[in-house]
C-alpha cells in the first residue's frame, strides 16, 4: 500500500505516524526512519487477535477505507481468506493483511471492517 507521511512523534521509544493513502488516514507504529511528506510503498501488521463478531464486523460499506475513529483505526475491505488456523487475509487494494482471529470466521468474501488500537508499518523498500 502507498502511504504519504504526514506526521512523526515519538512514543515510549515507539515512532508514531500519521500517513494519508488513497484509502484514507490513518496512524501507526513506523519501523525504521520515515521522512515527512514522502511516499512509501508498506506492508501493515496488525499484532493483537481479534475476534469474529467484535473487532471483526461484517459491513455494508464496500469501500475499503482507512480512517480513524476516537482512539481506534478502523479498515474496511474484503475477507479474502481464512486459514484452519484462525489466520485470515483482509485485502485493501492490492494490500493482504493477516490477522489472527478468534472465534467462527464469515465467509470469505465478505466485505469486514476491523477496529484495532494501532497497527505496524513496515517499508517495503519497493
Amino acid at each position: 500500500m502507498l502511504v504519504k507521511i504526514k506526521s512523526i512523534s515519538m512514543n515510549e521509544n515507539q515512532c508514531i505516524v500519521e500517513f494519508t493513502s488513497k484509502y484514507g488516514d490513518g496512524y501507526g507504529v513506523w519501523h525504521g526512519i520515515p521522512q515527512i511528506g514522502k511516499e512509501y510503498e508498506v506492508e501493515i501488521e496488525i499484532t493483537n487477535s481479534l475476534r469474529w463478531g467484535t473487532d471483526i464486523k461484517i459491513t455494508n460499506e464496500r469501500m475499503e477505507m482507512i480512517s480513524k475513529e476516537y482512539q481506534l483505526l478502523k479498515l474496511n475491505g474484503e475477507l479474502q481468506h481464512v486459514y484452519d488456523d484462525q489466520l485470515a487475509v483482509l485485502k485493501i487494494g492490492s494490500s493482504m493483511i493477516f490477522l489472527e482471529t478468534e472465534g467462527n470466521a464469515f465467509p470469505e468474501g465478505s466485505s469486514i471492517q476491523i477496529k484495532v488500537p494501532l497497527i505496524h508499518i513496515y517499508d517495503t523498500n519497493i
